[in-house]
């Protein structure tokens, strides 16, 4: 069942919730097939336009995931055309059993049955949830979209990973179930706790983290776009579709490429709506990939090479200051400020990754001063929540055990990369470090600072 069974269990029952189920099977079977029919699109083109809005699609249903709306809320935001329909034959069912009480004929019969079959069938369903049974596995067939219950895949993961809701977030007021037992790693843990003039959850603030105590493979939790993405092989589909048009991003912002010349191979009438459409494009592309990155499973799949180059030519301060001004809070979720949060997630990880072609690359890259020099110039620019994540990257990567033998590497020859580092810790987070979580987060960082601060007689 799509979106978790035990979502469902606590809104729904009986033939409701059938009605329901039923719409939630059909979008999963539509979602899976659009993902394994998916292209390689050629950037602009007619089928590009078209991927546009399938990636936005897939985008919505990750992001209601994360934000754990209710089993009810999430069908009705998906297809509401269809539980309209499936609630209009309900009623004109209910209308012909009326016509034949009218008419004197006797249904009762049938419709006891009818209901005793339902009611059986669903208190069998809810009791397999209670139970926990798994499903048995097959050797050739891969779990179907109907039978998204219970999964038998166990294996032990290390994640607590992702905000329930983004900067900007088109579903940051949307209803959301009250507290049950959480279908995903708990963010209790999380390294940014909500503010004294806040009592409710704060989403944003639990997105910050860099502790992961979560046991829950990508196979066990409510994410099953994701699930899909990686099951029909298409997360590094996606990771070259953003790197080239980030690409083609770049000949146009540069001037080798004109607005003009991509509208003639679009059915896009102006410039207006093609920078429109390249915004949600990126945004929601972005977006996407950095949920996918959240995933253990999903980091082992990828290209590794190409993740770091893209990592590596889009920490672009320009870029990001200029879009600052022009899209806000929206920024970040542009690829030139989630970079960070794809290279925090590989460092994370990256004991159960390759740990040597992981830091092997990143030196090469000096990724480490690249990303200390973007966020000299741009940390001014961010918010409390923005700034602890880009510095718990930092954190990531001084944590790796690779940095441990090798920190000269990390950092190169240039002193004023560590002499920056040290006055940004100092002006911009030291203030920052007020609770506990947030300390621990950033423990790795501390001790670079510190260790910084001997070497160079620093007070």
């Amino acid at each position: 069942m799509f979106f978790g069974a035990r979502r469902q269990k606590h809104y729904q029952s009986g033939s409701e919730a059938n009605s329901l189920d039923a719409v939630s099977k059909k979008i999963a079977e539509d979602v899976r097939k659009e993902i394994k029919d998916m292209k390689h699109p050629s950037l602009f083109s007619k089928e590009w336009v078209v991927s546009c809005d399938l990636i936005e699609k897939i985008t919505k249903v990750v992001l209601m995931e994360r934000e754990d709306l209710n089993f009810e809320a999430i069908t009705a935001k998906l297809n509401k055309d269809e539980s309209k329909k499936i609630e209009e034959d309900k009623h004109s069912e209910t209308s012909s059993i009326a016509v034949n009480d009218e008419q004197g004929n006797d249904h009762s019969s049938t419709q006891a049955t009818t209901s005793s079959g339902a009611t059986s069938a669903t208190n069998t369903s809810l009791d397999d949830i209670d139970e926990e049974q798994p499903v048995p596995k097959t050797t050739t067939v891969r779990p179907g979209t109907a039978s998204l219950i219970n999964n038998p895949r166990k294996k032990k993961s290390n994640i607590q990973f992702g905000s329930s809701t983004l900067h900007g977030s088109t579903f940051s007021n949307t209803q959301k179930k009250p507290p049950t037992s959480p279908s995903r790693p708990s963010t209790s843990g999380s390294s940014i706790i909500s503010s004294s003039t806040h009592s409710s959850v704060n989403h944003k603030q639990q997105a910050i983290t860099t502790s992961f105590s979560g046991d829950q493979t990508l196979w066990d939790r409510d994410e099953y776009c994701i699930r899909f993405i990686v099951e029909e092989g298409k997360l590094n589909m996606l990771l070259r579709i953003l790197d080239e048009f980030k690409d083609e991003q770049a000949k146009i912002t540069g001037g080798q490429k004109t607005m003009q010349e991509v509208l003639t191979t679009s059915d896009i009438k102006d410039e207006t709506e093609l920078t429109n459409k390249m915004n949600k494009f990126e945004m929601n592309l972005a977006v996407l990939m950095m949920y996918s990155f959240h995933s253990l499973e999903s980091l082992q799949t990828l290209d590794m090479y190409q993740t770091l180059d893209l990592i590596n030519k889009n920490m672009n301060t320009k870029t990001f200051l200029d879009n600052k001004l022009k899209l806000g809070d929206d920024v970040y979720k542009t690829t030139e400020y989630l970079v960070i949060d794809y290279l925090r997630s590989l460092f994370v990880h990256i004991e159960k990754l390759d740990e040597s072609k992981i830091s092997n690359l990143t030196i090469e890259r000096k990724l480490l001063p690249k990303l200390i020099q973007f966020l000299e110039k741009t940390v001014s620019h961010m918010g409390e929540h923005e700034i602890i994540r880009c510095f718990e990257t930092i954190s990531a990567i001084a944590a790796a055990e690779t940095f441990q033998t090798s920190r000269e590497k990390y950092f190169g020859s240039d002193k004023d990369v560590k002499m920056a580092l040290v006055k940004m810790y100092d002006t911009h987070v030291k203030k920052l470090l007020n609770n506990y979580d947030r300390k621990k987060s950033l423990r790795s960082l501390i001790d670079i600072v510190n260790r910084i601060k001997i070497e160079y007689g620093l007070d």
